[in-house]
């Protein structure tokens, strides 16, 4: 059992209740619970500019591209003002129930990395629907299937 230091409750000391923490000087677990955790930390939107960035960096070297000289400043300078997607108009919910509308750092020119002025925030579900595919492939895959729905209802 472990008492929370934000809220004070006394939980079980699992990762259900307590998140993982994989440090090496550190205890296995955080001292605040889940919940304590996602509304002080994970629920803040700069928290996950300061994510997008870090996976963003790690992507660059993995594909042994040069170093990512982006800032969460530049990433929070192209969030979306009203918190929703520019591209399907959900909101921006952060989280592992609905990822779909989970915030996503997209590069609007594929062939180009990850800088300043190539860099726009959506949804994970616009992120997946564009993913490698040229805006003429997805304009023929949107084409197709509103032939195919307008054919069904005709």
């Amino acid at each position: 059992m472990r008492q929370c230091k934000i809220c004070k409750q006394t939980k079980e000391l699992n990762s259900e209740n307590f998140p993982n923490r994989p440090l090496k000087k550190a205890p296995p677990f955080r001292w605040e619970c889940r919940s304590c955790y996602n509304e002080n930390k994970r629920n803040k939107p700069l928290y996950w500019a300061h994510k997008m960035l870090s996976g963003a960096r790690r992507r660059s070297l993995d594909r042994g591209w040069p170093p990512c000289t982006l800032t969460a400043q530049d990433i929070w300078d192209v969030w979306p003002v009203d918190f929703k997607c520019p591209v399907l108009g959900i909101k921006l919910v952060h989280g592992h129930e609905d990822r779909y509308n989970s915030p996503t750092l997209e590069r609007i020119n594929n062939d180009e990395l990850y800088i300043k002025g190539n860099i726009l925030i959506v949804s994970s579900r616009a992120n997946c629907i564009k993913n490698d595919g040229s805006w003429q492939e997805i304009m023929q895959v949107a084409k197709f299937y509103k032939q195919l729905e307008e054919s069904k209802n005709a």
